[in-house]
């Protein structure tokens, strides 16, 4: 029978602010057109997900098709495509990319991993 590893709470914290501190600034795709756009907040929330927000405030363009994730080395931390319309909200939009970490235990090793990621406009 195999040993069984726990990494402690505290670590956990470590590895989830570390991401909120890791990642340093979004790109956002509109038409052709990329633009770089400042990280408006990353959080460990509530329910212990990491959340990174970006502001799409009445500047940016009504209709977002991609979002990347960079980190502070200038690497790209996580993209996915998107189907934001602005134009649906008066002032602009709080977009949120959630980041589930936990621990997976087995027989042979525990492992801390990002076991699934959300993203989408946050009301």
């Amino acid at each position: 029978m195999a040993n069984t590893w726990k990494l402690s709470d505290q670590l956990m914290t470590d590895i989830k602010e570390f991401l909120c501190n890791k990642v340093s600034y979004a790109r956002f795709k509109s038409g052709s057109q990329w633009t770089k756009i400042k990280i408006y907040r990353a959080t460990v929330m509530n329910d212990g997900r990491v959340g990174i927000y970006l502001l799409f405030d009445h500047e940016a363009p009504n209709q977002i098709s991609q979002i990347e994730f960079y980190d502070t080395a200038g690497n790209l931390f996580a993209s996915g495509t998107e189907n934001i319309n602005k134009e649906a909200f008066d002032e602009g939009v709080l977009f949120r990319f959630a980041i589930k970490v936990e621990q997976v235990v087995s027989n042979e090793a525990v492992s801390a991993s990002v076991r699934s990621a959300t993203a989408g406009v946050y009301d």
